[in-house]
């Protein structure tokens, strides 16, 4: 999954703003202060035409640069990364697949559900999305991923307005709009414990998606979380999925780290909360499929693609920066994308790195 979510003033997005880059809008709020991310990216591959300076001091005198989602040069950078290390689903120039993912988690009201459907129809009616021969397909029909479904804190409510449009969706009488539905649930959506909402027509509403993609980030903090929670909920997920008749997608993550996003928001994290060296596969063969998340978030520290490495690189203070070497590895700034080739096949388990 790619959040293609950066962005700043100028970028010929529609919002003239540093989107999930720092806490001030405008370019003379750029500093350390307001940043929102822990990791920083690998600029040198980037066109320099495609960057933005921040206030930012780094080691060698220079300033801080930043990428825009919105410009094209970049994501086609971030899809050739995922061509050159074997990601399967992305982008139709790089001979990579892609599929439509909608959040709704940051929506306010019901209304979210109407606006939706709207979009998908728009985009299958007016943009012809799903005429690319590089979108996905699943049992012969293009997939569709809705991120938000009953979980506690988002504010979609409406169990009537949800089950009717998912109904919709996955209905032969859709025609074309139809699609193979993943639903983005909490992780304990299968006992509607923790983060799930409660009323009993949330179970309704998880058993009639095509594929359950529950949310684990930050469920499991090491190996040994990992296990207990492996054997004691995915593993019992997988079993009442196959039941049912539903694709069971775990979400995966190579870490966890808010610091920056948090004290932005008067809350205090450590940075590197959950420890890279945590990161582990799930090493089960009736699970053929994960949910990556993500590729790009940079946010909450859980992206796979190429950051920094060395602490000693990093923006200045490094003291507020998250790099590869803060396990106590010695990295290149590829080591995830080349250790996470999402293919055909999932590994069983990654290589061991040299500390």
């Amino acid at each position: 999954m790619v959040s293609g979510w950066f962005g700043y003033p100028g970028d010929g997005a529609q919002e003239e703003r540093w989107r999930h880059r720092f806490a001030g809008n405008s370019s003379v709020e750029t500093f350390y202060e307001n940043v929102q991310v822990d990791l920083y990216p690998m600029m040198d591959e980037y066109d320099s035409s495609d960057l933005k300076q921040s206030n930012i001091s780094m080691p060698d005198g220079s300033y801080a640069r930043f990428f825009s989602s919105a410009r094209p040069g970049n994501v086609l950078k971030h899809f050739e990364w995922m061509a050159t290390y074997g990601t399967f689903y992305c982008c139709g120039i790089t001979r990579r697949k892609f599929a439509v993912s909608y959040d709704i988690a940051g929506k306010n009201g019901n209304d979210v559900m109407a606006r939706l459907k709207y979009d998908w129809m728009s985009l299958v009616d007016v943009k012809q999305i799903l005429d690319s021969s590089s979108y996905i397909l699943q049992n012969g029909l293009p997939v569709l991923h809705v991120w938000g479904i009953g979980f506690g804190h988002i504010n979609v409510t409406d169990t009537t307005g949800m089950q009717n449009l998912i109904d919709w969706l996955i209905s032969p009488a859709a025609g074309k709009y139809r699609v193979f539905l993943i639903g983005g649930v909490p992780y304990a959506w299968r006992t509607q414990g923790s983060n799930t909402r409660k009323e009993p027509e949330w179970k309704t509403i998880f058993e009639s998606l095509d594929a359950i993609q529950p949310w684990h980030v930050g469920v499991y903090k090491n190996a040994a979380d990992f296990d207990i929670f492996f054997n004691g909920t995915i593993a019992n997920d997988v079993a009442y999925c196959k039941q049912k008749g539903i694709m069971y997608m775990p979400t995966m993550f190579p870490g966890f780290s808010c610091y920056s996003l948090k004290r932005q928001r008067n809350e205090i994290l450590p940075i590197n909360r959950i420890p890279r060296d945590a990161y582990k596969y799930v090493a089960d063969p009736t699970i053929h499929t994960i949910y990556l998340g993500q590729f790009d978030e940079v946010d909450e520290g859980t992206d796979i693609f190429k950051v920094t490495a060395k602490t000693s690189e990093l923006p200045l203070p490094t003291s507020g920066w998250l790099a590869l070497d803060k396990d106590k590895y010695s990295l290149p700034s590829d080591w995830y994308p080349r250790e996470v080739p999402l293919t055909d096949t999932i590994p069983l388990g990654p290589a061991s790195p040299t500390r």
